[in-house]
This record gives C-alpha cells, structure tokens and sequence, in this order.
C-alpha cells in the first residue's frame, strides 16, 4: 500500500476495531463470558492491524500467503516438539473435545473453567474483530453491520441501561456511517483518490450518525411496539404460507429441552450416572398457591440406555384457527366428558393462571403446567406459540430474561383421595368406540426395546407381571407400579455407573438407588409392560406456596423427570414416581391412610436441596413533593415534553430549509440584489461553501479564476463543464480586476453551477452537515452586503 493512503486506511480500522470492540463487550455478558474489555479491546487492535497488513491489497496478499506457508513448513518441520506423543489423531481429538465444550457452553448445557471461559471469550473477540475488518474496512457491505448492530442491541435489552448504550452508541455510529461511504457514482470520477473520498465520506457522515441515533433512542420508548407489528397476522401469514408447517427453517432447528443443562447426564449419551446439579436460577413462577410440574419436553422412544428426541416436524401455531381440533385432541382439552360422568368439573380439575419468566438466559421453550386454555405475554410484545403433535410447545421469538409468560392452565388434581374413584366412573359411562386408546398412542407410547429383559422370561417383564397380576383397570395398574418404586427404590445423586451392556431400568431394578430419571424412565416402561400408555417427561418440579403472588425461583436443583400416562376418556395425567414430591397420586390399597398434601418443603428426593427463597418485591419508588426540585424535574422530563423537544428543533430545520431554498432561487436573488456584481459576489460566495464542503478548497495564493479553472480537471466535482466554468471565470475576472458588471448570462452560468453543487451535495451524503451548519450560522446579508471573494 502506498504510503499516502495510509492515514486513510488506518481511519477505516480505526472505524472497524471500534465496532467489533463495542459489540463484544454486550455478547460476551449474554453468553456468561468474562469481559475484560482493556486486554480483549487491545488484542483486538493488534489482531486487526495484522489482518491488515497481511491482506489488504495485492501484494500484502501475497506476502501472507507466502508467510503462511513458511508458517505451515516451520510447524511441520518442528512437529516432534510440539505433536502429542500419539500423534494427529490425539490433537484432532483435543481439538474436537474443545470444539464440543464451546457449543455445549453456548448452548447453556455445561459449565467450565476460567482458562477455557477465558479462552472462549477471547476466540468470540477474534472472530468479531476478523468479521469487521472485512465488513467495514475492507470491504464495505453496511447492511451487514447494521444487522449485527441492531441484533445484539435486541438481544442486550436486559442489560443496565448505562452498559448497553455506552457500547452500543459508539457501534451504531460507525454503521450509519459505513452507509456514507457507499458513493458509487463518485468514486469513478475520483479513482486516485477512493481512498481519501472513502474516509472522508465516513468522517463527514459522523454528526449526521449521532444525530440519528440520538434521536432513535429518545423515541424508542414512546413508539408502542403494536403500533408497527401485530401479533394476529402474523400469524395468519405463517398459517396461509406454511399451512401445515408454520415455522421457518430457523425455527424448526429449535434446540430441544433436557435436563443436562442442571447436572443430570454425566455420561452425556446415555442415562444415569453420579449427578451434580446446578444452583444457577433457571425460571420464575407465581401465580398460583399450587405445587407444580412444568413440562419443557416429552420422549416416547426408549432403546435401552436413552430417551431419544421426538422426531416429529409437524407444527402447528397455538390458537390458530386452522388447527383447531388438533390443539383440542393434542392437549386433551375436550376430555373428561364431565357430564355423561356424572360429574362435575370442579371434582377432577382446578382452572389456575400461572406467571413464569425465564432468568439468566433466554429460552424458546414453553414451559406448560396441565392443560393450556390460553397462553400469552403480559407485555405487549411480539409472541407467537407452535406446538409438535406430542404436545411439546415452542416460542417463535426468544423469551428474554424477565419476559412474563401467562398461562391460564387445568390442572388435574390427582392428589385427591377420591380421583381414583372418579377416573373409575368416568371410564365406566364411556360410549362404544371411545373405550380403546388412540392407534398413534399405542404406536408410539407402548414401544418397548427389543431386549431380553422385556419378554417373557425377562426381569423387568416377570416384575410387572408379580406387581400387577389379575387386576384389570388401567389406572389401579399404574398406582401400583408407582408405589412399589416409591417404597423399594432409594433417592440416591451420587449413584454408581450402570454398565454399558445392561439395560437402564434393569440395573436400577438391581440397584434400587437412582433420582428421578430413574424413577421416571422405569415406571414409563413398566407401565407400557402393563398395557398403559406412556411417556418420559423432563422439566421443573415448582413447590407450593402460602400466597398466589409469592415468587418462587427455581434453580437447576429442581429439574425433574416425571411420567405422564394416557388414560382413556381422561387423556393424559402426570404420575411421579419419585419419593418426596409434594405432587402424590393416594395410594391404590383402599384401606391405607391416603397422604396430606404436605405443607412444608420437602425434605428428600429431587427437591431435598435447599429451595431458594422468594424474591423480595421491589419496594415502590416513592412520590416526590408537590414542588419539589424532583417534582419539577420529573414533570420537565414526562414524554409530551420530551416530544415537544423533539418536535421544536424539526420545525426550525424545516422552516430553515425553506428560506434556505428561497434564498436561492432567481427570482428572489434579483429582488435582494437588483446590481448583477452583487448577485455574482453572492453567488461566488455560496459556491465557494458548497465546494469546501465537497473537500475542494483554494490552495494557498491561488487566485479566484485558477481555483474555477482547476475545476475543469479530471477527478473534480465539475468536471466536463469547461463552457459553463468559463463563463464563471469571464464573470470573476469583470468582478475582480475591473469595474465592468458581469453579463445576465455570465450569473445564470453562476446560478446553475450552484445548483449542480447543491445537487452533488445530496447525492453523496455531505448535504446534512451543510445543512445543519447553514442553519446553526445562517448568513443575513443586507441589501449592501458584503462578500469575502
């Protein structure tokens, strides 16, 4: 590179370490990441520089190959003292095993080190400074800048407001201007000076930048978000344009919910292991006295050794009005028939309204709680809901901590003495043809592995049929499964590897001691021996709690596995097999003592941990006096004020912009200045700013008419316009050097190369800062003003 054009480059990284730098330093809090922003900022720099140098034109290029390459040798030639002992198979596995803890971290499914957060952090800042090096100085493609300005500004929303606007300020202005450089039509009648044009562009854009951003800051709070976007259509345009299959490619690649994210799958690919779960807060519930069971996800096939994810890519948009029947069969909303029963809807069901809100880190998974009869945000913000034939539900837009959710939810109450009594008689008084289970439930819901253990002969078989023997209702079948598990089986975290090559639920059969994977995986399968059924589900087990506004945060210690069986004519109900759930099913013999619905916290099983305490409720910003500096400053700061500020500057700008516009046009420069020298002084003038705010000034001791004549040069603004500009010339000259009055034609040349200027001005994006400079310091010449020639 030329060393005349490097003041010019270094702007360019200048402009692209300040953008990259900010930006990080709002991804890197969302992700969990250290931010040190005066070492991450710093290499940053250096590592832009080295980009540079290394490629930023031909022969730069070439000098990195060629480094590369040297590079590349020198690491082959030194490999012994630098490869693993067991050569590239162990380092490509190091570098795979590194590779998987950054996606799993990112995903929020496992924890690490402050060496590796370190390092990852680090890695994020390269990738972002290498991106704006070729986004804005290399290669300038603003609406790419834009996008990730905006992006992470969306994303950051939760973050302190002084955080997010100092970075995101700087960030934003260097994107509005990388939109300034984009001169195209310019740069062909200047390619000796591309360089200098392309930074001067972006420097001169820079207080029309701040301007607008200032200005979008202000009325983004006053602008509702319903007032631009509505949730209805779109999705009735998702419904009409997908049909069957609302979601867009994005959204079909939800990430699916598990319990490794809390500690529950050490052995990552199969189930079981010693457990450590996690204290990070996860959710926030209110709403409701009631001990919940939020369900995140739903498996129906097991091999062995894991619960494999639902397949299944049909979705479907929640209160959509063309899917009714599959929301009412999905969620079971038409079952129990109360009336042809005998009973009445109060005896099953609860109807509650549960509030929860993701913490810490933002989720597209609905977590539900019973039967949803509405879901919706307390904001009014953008929220639509798609839900998988299994029940599952998704969010199309990311949940941001501190998003409300609003569920209003039938919860069955199966921890009332007389349920079973009731699914009894509701089976009892059921029509013909509606007593068998649903062909796609028994295909997917009474799958068994093809494993010795689950035939005849098998211990997992011969258990169910010694548990179960004669009897014959479906629910009395599972009531004993549950309780067998519950009293034989031990709640045990720290629990021994089950082999490889034995089956899951075999080994905690042998073993008696697991958490509620456990439990739950093995009642599924049971049951399904049994004939009934069912399903695995992973969620969060909520206690219950004295008062219904009463937050309750819950925290990875309260992930939870639980069992959801079909029933028919009653559809789906949770069974928790898990010792020491507040949320019991009574238990099957008649003459036992059916258990109270506990009170206290429990002291055992998944929920053993110690639960965090309610939030403290925000105390209430007190009212300023009546009067009062506060009161005055709170009422000068309300937003009609601070509309009427806004309002006040864009009326003088437009008013400015008028009398700017009549000041020139001839008519009205004839009536000011009738004698045609004053009207060539004026015109002179105003050429004279609207050429300085083009870059082209008077070079030192050069006359008036050298500087009109340099204009005929390749590479000016005026360029190809020698007729006109010797008109110009011939009236400076009269205006000048002798006391003749230019000619009529002479000013209309004048004239018309003030308006070609004018018009230049616009098309390159220089016309805001002359403008506001113009009306800032507006010129007031009288009838015998006076001009600097």
């Amino acid at each position: 590179m030329k060393m005349a054009r490097l003041p010019d480059i270094l702007w360019k990284l200048f402009f692209a370490w300040i953008c990259s730098a900010c930006l990080t330093q709002l991804i890197l809090p969302l992700l969990n990441l250290p931010a040190g922003w005066l070492f991450q900022m710093s290499i940053m720099l250096v590592f832009i520089l080295v980009l540079a140098s290394l490629t930023w034109g031909r022969y730069n290029l070439l000098a990195g190959l060629v480094l590369l390459l040297l590079t590349a040798a020198t690491l082959w030639l030194t490999q012994r003292q630098w490869l693993p002992r067991r050569g590239w198979s162990v380092l490509i596995s190091q570098i795979q095993d590194s590779g998987s803890w950054a996606w799993d971290f990112l995903q929020g499914y496992t924890g690490g080190t402050p060496a590796q957060l370190s390092a990852l952090a680090l890695a994020i800042c390269l990738l972002a400074a290498a991106a704006a090096y070729l986004l804005i100085a290399r290669f300038n493609i603003p609406l790419l800048t834009t996008t990730a300005v905006v992006t992470v500004f969306i994303l950051a929303r939760d973050l302190p407001a002084a955080t997010l606007y100092g970075w995101i300020f700087p960030a934003g202005v260097v994107a509005i201007a990388s939109w300034g450089r984009k001169q195209h039509k310019t740069y062909r009648f200047l390619r000796s000076l591309k360089q200098e044009a392309q930074t001067r562009f972006m420097l001169q854009a820079i207080p029309a930048a701040v301007t607008a951003l200032i200005l979008a800051l202000l009325m983004t709070p006053l602008i509702p978000a319903n007032l631009i976007h509505s949730r209805d259509l779109e999705g009735l345009v998702d419904d009409l344009t997908s049909m069957r299959n609302g979601m867009t490619w994005d959204q079909q690649n939800i990430p699916d919910f598990n319990l490794a994210q809390s500690g529950y799958y050490p052995l990552i690919d199969r189930l079981g292991g010693p457990a450590v779960l996690s204290d990070q807060a996860v959710l926030e519930v209110n709403g409701t006295t009631e001990a919940l069971l939020l369900r995140g996800s739903i498996s129906q096939t097991y091999d062995g050794h894991r619960w494999i994810a639902d397949q299944d890519d049909t979705y479907y948009r929640y209160g959509s009005q063309l899917w009714p029947n599959e929301q009412t069969d999905i969620f079971n909303l038409d079952l129990p028939d109360y009336a042809a029963a005998g009973l009445a809807k109060e005896q099953l069901v609860k109807t509650e309204t549960v509030r929860w809100s993701p913490l810490n880190t933002p989720t597209r998974i609905v977590f539900l709680a019973g039967r949803p009869i509405s879901i919706d945000l307390e904001e009014d913000d953008p929220f639509l809901v798609y839900f998988r034939s299994s029940g599952q539900l998704f969010s199309k837009y990311w949940l941001q901590p501190r998003q409300v959710v609003r569920q209003k939810v039938d919860l069955l109450q199966t921890q009332q003495t007389d349920f079973s009594d009731a699914v009894r008689q509701i089976q009892a008084k059921l029509p013909a043809g509606e007593e068998s289970i649903p062909g796609q439930i028994q295909i997917d819901c009474l799958q068994i592995p093809a494993l010795p253990d689950y035939m005849p002969g098998g211990q997992v078989y011969d258990l169910v049929e010694s548990l179960v023997g004669e009897e014959q209702d479906p629910y009395q079948k599972v009531l004993i499964l549950r309780r067998y598990l519950n009293q034989t089986c031990t709640y045990n975290l720290s629990v021994s590897i089950p082999p490889a090559d034995v089956d899951f639920v075999t080994w905690f059969i042998q073993t008696k001691e697991g958490y509620c994977v456990y439990f739950a995986t093995a009642l599924a399968m049971m049951c399904r021996l049994a004939g009934v059924p069912a399903r695995y589900i992973e969620g969060y087990f909520v206690p219950g709690a004295e008062e219904a506004l009463d937050i309750r945060v819950v925290t990875g210690k309260q992930a939870h596995a639980w069992t959801e069986i079909y029933l028919a004519g009653v559809g789906w109900l949770a069974v928790d097999a898990t010792p020491g759930t507040e949320i019991t099913q009574p238990d099957p013999d008649p003459n036992a003592t059916p258990k109270p619905k506990p009170t206290a916290k429990p002291t055992s099983g998944p929920t053993s941990a110690a639960t965090p305490t309610a939030a403290p409720r925000a105390t209430p910003r007190p009212t300023p006096a009546p009067g009062s500096f506060a009161a005055i400053l709170q009422s000068l700061i309300s937003p009609w004020w601070l509309l009427l500020l806004l309002l006040l500057p864009m009326i003088y700008s437009i008013r400015s912009a008028r009398r700017l516009k009549r000041q020139h046009d001839p008519a009205q420069v004839n009536r000011r200045w009738p004698d045609r020298r004053q009207a060539a002084a004026f015109y002179w003038s105003e050429c004279k700013d609207l050429l300085a705010a083009l870059g082209t000034v008077r070079r030192p001791g050069e006359t008036p008419s050298a500087f009109v004549r340099r204009q005929c040069e390749i590479g000016s603004w005026l360029t190809g316009r020698n007729e006109t500009l010797a008109l110009v010339t011939g009236a400076l000259e009269k205006l000048l050097y002798g006391r003749q009055t230019p000619e009529p034609g002479e000013i209309a040349a004048m004239a018309g190369i003030y308006d070609v200027l004018e018009k230049t001005l616009k098309q390159n994006s220089f016309w805001p800062r002359y403008f506001i400079k113009r009306i800032l310091m507006p010129r007031r010449h009288g009838q015998k003003g006076r001009f600097m020639l």
